[in-house]
């Protein structure tokens, strides 16, 4: 199940249609779509359940995933066009790739979450108190360490 779809990416790109002879194919799209998914997927799978399913959690995932295609989409674009016309657009959704991934990694590690989306574990999945706190276990000779 894709987070967004190729239509999604075209609202963001107004003056720009998607083919097979495009900048950017429509074929290009759906596999950066699958590409945006899997690395949503990657970062979230150790915490929820994978796909997202929760209609909150979905429009959040949806978001993310929009914005790592269209900032995908936007670069190539930046790079194949030697002059701007129409396509070649500053599509903002708020976020930037880095915001997203900076997003996906405090709900990997529990900072925030995803209000209706179904946990791996009752508990709140994979998590570490230490790694949380940023604590580094130290042993020391003469000193017990239990």
């Amino acid at each position: 199940m894709a987070y967004c779809t190729a239509s999604d990416i075209a609202k963001d790109f107004a003056n720009m249609v998607f083919s097979a002879s495009s900048k950017v194919t429509d074929t290009d799209l759906a596999e950066f779509i699958t590409d945006a998914d899997a690395l949503i997927d990657s970062y979230l799978a150790g915490r929820y359940v994978t796909p997202i399913t929760g209609t909150a959690a979905l429009a959040t995932c949806k978001l993310f995933s929009r914005t790592l295609v269209s900032d995908k989409v936007t670069g190539i674009l930046q790079i194949k066009q030697a002059t701007n016309s129409n396509a070649n657009q500053n599509v903002r959704s708020g976020l930037s790739t880095k915001d997203v991934l900076g997003l996906l990694e405090d709900m990997r590690d529990g900072k925030s979450q995803l209000s209706d989306a179904v946990l791996v574990k009752a508990a709140g999945g994979i998590n570490s108190f230490n790694v949380k706190e940023g604590i580094v276990p130290q042993f020391s000779k003469d000193t017990d360490a239990w």
